[in-house]
């Protein structure tokens, strides 16, 4: 995912990113404070970016930002775009999963040697 552009508004950041959709280029949206991306807060002026999915329609997407008559070299169809967005959400689910299980392994581990640490302390 390569980012496109960003807005302070998020109505202008999701108006372009479904413009980039309907050319077949599929987008998300992300909102971000200064250069840390983060979970969306209440605080603070924001920043919404908007990224392509395809890395090789990154040049397209710029081109649709400088005149709207340019023509997407490869467009995507509706159900490409359905499917690559189920793909990276899978994708998203298994590294959740996999921080999870290394967190939960490195606690565990610290939790052992605390008790083991106040044991030979006893």
């Amino acid at each position: 995912m390569k980012i496109v552009r960003d807005f302070t508004s998020e109505k202008d950041a999701v108006s372009f990113a479904h413009k980039l959709r309907e050319r077949g280029i599929p987008a998300h949206v992300g909102v971000f404070k200064g250069s840390n991306f983060h979970i969306y807060s209440s605080d603070g002026p924001k920043t919404y970016g908007v990224w392509v999915l395809e890395d090789s329609q990154y040049n397209d997407a710029v081109r649709l930002i400088k005149g709207a008559k340019h023509k997407v070299k490869n467009p995507l169809s509706e159900e490409q775009i359905a499917h690559l967005e189920a793909e990276l959400s899978r994708k998203n689910i298994h590294v959740i999963l996999r921080d999870m299980a290394i967190f939960s392994v490195g606690l565990g581990i610290l939790i052992f040697f605390l008790i083991d640490l106040w044991k030979s302390n006893a």
